[in-house]
C-alpha cells in the first residue's frame, strides 16, 4: 500500500510541477502554481516517503 501511495503522490506532483513550469513559461507567467507544487512535493515526500512508521 505504501508503494501505491508513493506512486500516486509522484504522479500527481509530477503533473502539478509540469503544469507549473508550463504556466511560468507563458508570456504573462505567474510562478504561484510552481511554488505551490514545490512546497506540496516537499510536504508529501516527507509524509509518504520519509515518515517513520510506528
Amino acid at each position: 500500500m505504501k508503494f501505491v501511495m508513493a506512486m500516486l503522490t509522484f504522479g500527481t506532483m509530477a503533473f502539478i510541477l509540469g503544469w507549473g513550469i508550463v504556466t511560468l513559461a507563458q508570456p504573462d507567467g505567474k510562478p504561484w502554481l510552481l511554488v505551490t507544487g514545490i512546497l506540496g512535493y516537499l510536504v508529501l515526500f516527507w509524509r509518504v516517503g520519509c515518515a517513520e512508521e510506528h
